[in-house]
C-alpha cells in the first residue's frame, strides 16, 4: 500500500464494542476519536457449556437467539466504524478486530465463546456490513484475541503502560479477562488459560480464576460490581474488594513466577487499573493486592505492579496491527 490508510480498531466485549481511530505518530500511537455502543439485550441467548461449544467445533449449530446477538454485535460495529469515518468521506481505511474466545480454524470467525455468541464467519460478515456502507474499506486480516491486542495497545500507546520493558505481564478485566506476555518484541499467551486454571481454596469447588473474577461474575457473588458498593457506601465492598485483591495477587504471583526471564512490569487493565490507580480504595483493593503478591512471589515482585487507565488498549493494538500489515502491502 503505497499510502497510509485511515486506521479502525474494534474491541468486541461482552456488553459492548468499542471502536478507536488510531493516529500513528513519530511517539507512537494516539486515539484520535472513538466510539463505542452497548448492544441490545441478549434476550433468550445463554451460551452453551464450554464442553458442547468445543463438541461443535467442527460443525457449529448456532440458535436462533445466538445467531441474532451476533447480528446485533456486528450492527453495533458498523455504527461505530460508520460514525469514525463520516468526516473524510472517500478515504481509505483498514480496520483491526479483536475478539474473545477461541478462534475457528481459518482466523477469521469464533467457534468457542464464553460471554457470548459464537461468530463462526465474524471477519466476512463484518467486511461486507462494512462495504454496505463504504467500498473504500480494505479487507480485514485475521481476527485477533483481546489479550494480544490489549498487549500490543499498552506497547505502542503514547501512554501504554508496557512501553518501557522487554518483558512484561497484562492482566485485564471486563466481562471476563485478558491476559498476554510482552517478551522481546513478541506477544505470548499465557498457558494454561485463566478459565483453565484453578484458583484454590476459592468458590465451590475447582472454581478458575475467570468465573471467580469476571465482572458479571463479581456482582453475581456480591449483588454488585465491588465499586458500585463502594459509591454507594455499602458495607459489602470491603469484603468484594478483599475478595478481588486476594484472587488477582495469587493471580499475579502465578504468572509473574511462570515466566522466563522474569517480568519486569505487571500491568492490571480495564476495571483493575482503575481500581489499583484509585487513591480511596487503595487501602481496600491495592494494599492487600500487593501483600498477597509479596507473601506469595517475593518482595521484589510488589514493586512491579503498574495500574493503566488506557481502556481502549485492545482496540488500539488491533488497530495498530492491522495498519501494520496494510502498510506493509
Amino acid at each position: 500500500m503505497s499510502h497510509r490508510p485511515l486506521c479502525v480498531g474494534i474491541d468486541f466485549g461482552a456488553s459492548k464494542v468499542r471502536a478507536v481511530l488510531v493516529e500513528k505518530t513519530s511517539a507512537g500511537a494516539r486515539v484520535a476519536a472513538e466510539e463505542a455502543r452497548v448492544y441490545p439485550r441478549a434476550g433468550a441467548f445463554v451460551p452453551l457449556p464450554i464442553a458442547e461449544q468445543e463438541a461443535q467445533r467442527g460443525a457449529i449449530r448456532l440458535s436462533e437467539a445466538e445467531h441474532g446477538l451476533g447480528e446485533r454485535w456486528i450492527e453495533s460495529a458498523v455504527e461505530c466504524v460508520s460514525a469514525l469515518t463520516a468526516s473524510v468521506p472517500g478515504a481509505e481505511w483498514v480496520v483491526g478486530l479483536a475478539a474473545p474466545g477461541l478462534k475457528s480454524d481459518d482466523g477469521r470467525g469464533t467457534c468457542v465463546v464464553r460471554n457470548g455468541p459464537r461468530i463462526p464467519d465474524l471477519l466476512d460478515r463484518l467486511l461486507g456490513a462494512l462495504r454496505e456502507r463504504s467500498p473504500t474499506a480494505a479487507p480485514l486480516p485475521r481476527l485477533l484475541g483481546d489479550g494480544e491486542c490489549s498487549v500490543w495497545g499498552e506497547v505502542v500507546h503514547v501512554e501504554g503502560r508496557l512501553r518501557d520493558v522487554s518483558v512484561g505481564y497484562y492482566l485485564g478485566a471486563g466481562t471476563g479477562l485478558a491476559e498476554g506476555i510482552w517478551s522481546e518484541g513478541e506477544v505470548r499467551p499465557c498457558e494454561p488459560r485463566a478459565w483453565q486454571l484453578v484458583c484454590e481454596g476459592e468458590g465451590e469447588g475447582e472454581s478458575s480464576f475467570e468465573s471467580l473474577l469476571g465482572m458479571d461474575a463479581l456482582r453475581a457473588e456480591f449483588g454488585e460490581f465491588p465499586d458500585a458498593l463502594f459509591e454507594r457506601g455499602d458495607p459489602r465492598a470491603a469484603a468484594a474488594f478483599a475478595a478481588v485483591a486476594r484472587r488477582t495477587g495469587r493471580l499475579l504471583a502465578l504468572r509473574a513466577t511462570a515466566v522466563t526471564p522474569a517480568p519486569s512490569a505487571l500491568v492490571l487493565g480495564q476495571r483493575f487499573g482503575e481500581w489499583f490507580l484509585r487513591d480511596e480504595l487503595a487501602a481496600l483493593f491495592r494494599a492487600p493486592l500487593l501483600s498477597e503478591l509479596e507473601e506469595l512471589a517475593g518482595p521484589r515482585v510488589a514493586p512491579s505492579v503498574r495500574g493503566s487507565a488506557l481502556r481502549s488498549a485492545p482496540a488500539v493494538g488491533c488497530g495498530w496491527l492491522a495498519l501494520q500489515e496494510a502498510l506493509a502491502c
